[in-house]
């Protein structure tokens, strides 16, 4: 009983698909990593100084308000959605619409 409620469980809700997903997900934030440490973070240096970026800061009554992990994680971001956004219109564009199915254990 147990075990079919689990494997109805595991249907019903895509855990699987889900499990997938995560797994992807936190491969593509691995490549957006590399891409920002390699790439966006050496074009932005030509700009501005290196340890300018990564310490960059604001103290207002001995109060520090460090930007400079917080510009980078807005990278992050920024990447990870284009990267969404794009992959979204190309299968939108090919006529391929994405459709949500009930998958069952039959």
């Amino acid at each position: 009983m147990f075990t079919q409620d689990f494997v109805s469980f595991l249907w019903e809700f895509s855990v699987l698909g889900l499990a997938i997903g995560v797994i992807i997900g936190g491969a593509v934030n691995v490549l957006v990593q590399s891409i920002v440490a390699g790439i966006v973070t050496p074009i932005l240096q030509l700009v501005v100084p290196s340890d300018a970026l990564k310490n960059l800061s604001y103290t207002v009554h001995g109060v520090t308000f460090s930007f400079g992990p917080v510009i980078n994680a807005f990278i992050n971001f920024l990447i990870v959605a284009i990267i969404i956004f794009v992959t979204m219109k190309v299968f939108v564009f090919r006529g391929k619409k994405i459709k949500k199915k009930k998958l069952s254990p039959d």
